[in-house]
């Protein structure tokens, strides 16, 4: 990224002269970009999730099942989902599990 014709790709403007503010505009622009596109995939996610809770609850109600009844196989179904994800992320990445883990647990890193 050290080429100004290459950022002015991504800018879409060339600069007269090689010049470092040009640079730090390119860099802003395209960190502002990836902040976006991430903030929008997790707010794709969480409506999703919400979705998909909303869908189970309504479509159980209208099978008869009772709301007591749905919110115990929503939990157990949580609990497996907690028992998949945790060895996971552990495995992908063990200092963050023990980062979100260690205020349940009372201790402090």
């Amino acid at each position: 990224m050290t080429d100004d014709a290459f950022l002015a790709e991504l800018l879409g403007e060339t600069p007269p002269a090689p010049d470092a503010r040009f640079r730090y505009d390119v860099l802003a622009r395209v960190a502002q970009r990836r902040r976006r596109a991430a903030a929008l995939t997790r707010a794709l996610h969480w409506m999703a999730a919400g979705g998909v809770a909303g869908l189970t609850f309504a479509l159980a109600g209208a099978y008869g099942m009772s709301f007591a009844a749905v919110q115990t196989l929503a939990a157990g179904l949580g609990a497996i989902l907690a028992a998949y994800a945790f060895p996971h992320g552990a495995a992908l990445r063990p200092s963050a599990v023990l980062r979100l883990t260690a205020p349940l647990f009372g201790l402090r890193r």
